[in-house]
């Protein structure tokens, strides 16, 4: 698991911990709490009574705080620069990828740039692997959540550690949770579940299975040292994120165009027509899942 802080060096540290048992202190078991109370929220509703006139208004928030605000904002924007755009869609991602409830944007950062510099050895924080080779112990660690101890130098998130957005979503992040909560109560408090239980459930499975499936099952097209998979299940489930083994060989790619047609990219098509302001876009992966 992780955590932000500043060290006795005030220098910005990201520390990837096993979470003591603390749910005041420990910011890692508040996410894990909060992951908690809405994954039962969801099944309490399910034996009561689910309203499937509300499941597409669930699948649209699914789509905003994980195909928006993870996929393109915190992945492709902040953690890879794959494209420029303005404050503006800054914030939209970065507050749709806070209301996912999978952590802040800058310790997802910083996670993710571990997981790409370490990938699949035991340096990754979150490899399902064990020792190269599929595990169920490492798939459910990974899924679970349950990563290893690693301590990442602070020039992982050198040039977010210091933006004001980022600072603000994470020493704020369960306060805006919080109010995006009560804005719903208010207007009606069925829709805490249907528009935030719900869909911050669906965002917390689709990370898991992003880590742990896109590490272990499906096709490549590339020949990485980690163990990185194309799967189409997963690219559908998850937004566009099946693509993982060509973007494990090219990270920094803001959109795959040379893919089948059930391997559509669509986020990158939103970044090139709705979100990029460069003129210029790297779009294309020769063979990319071939």
């Amino acid at each position: 698991m992780w955590t932000l802080g500043w060290d006795s060096n005030n220098n910005f540290v990201m520390a990837i911990l096993r979470a003591k048992f603390n749910i005041f202190t420990n910011r890692n078991v508040k996410v894990r709490g909060l992951q908690l109370i809405n994954h039962l929220l969801v099944i309490a509703v399910l034996i009561k009574g689910f309203d499937l006139w509300l499941l597409p208004l669930s699948l649209l928030v699914y789509f905003f705080m994980f195909g928006v605000g993870v996929n393109i904002g915190v992945h492709r924007y902040f953690s890879h620069k794959s494209f420029e755009t303005s404050r503006a869609y800054e914030w939209l991602f970065g507050v749709c990828m806070t209301l996912a409830s999978v952590g802040s944007p800058l310790a997802w950062v910083g996670m993710h740039r571990l997981h790409h510099r370490f990938s699949d050895t035991h340096r990754d924080p979150h490899t399902p692997l064990r020792e190269g080779q599929r595990s169920m112990a490492g798939f459910f660690a990974a899924y679970t959540g349950n990563w290893f101890k690693y301590v990442a130098p602070a020039n992982n998130i050198q040039d977010l550690r210091h933006h004001p957005m980022h600072r603000f979503l994470h020493f704020y992040y369960f306060a805006v949770i919080l109010l995006y909560v009560l804005i719903l109560l208010a207007i009606n408090p069925v829709l805490v579940v249907y528009c935030y239980c719900l869909p911050a459930v669906m965002c917390f499975h689709a990370a898991s299975l992003i880590v742990t499936v896109g590490h272990m099952f499906g096709s490549r097209t590339h020949d990485n040292a980690d163990g990185s998979r194309n799967n189409a299940i997963l690219h559908w489930l998850t937004f566009g994120e099946g693509l993982h083994n060509a973007h494990h060989a090219l990270p920094r790619l803001a959109r795959y165009k040379d893919v089948p047609w059930y391997l559509y990219d669509l986020p990158g098509a939103l970044i090139a027509n709705v979100f990029r302001t460069n003129r210029k876009l790297a779009d294309t992966v020769p063979d990319a899942a071939r």
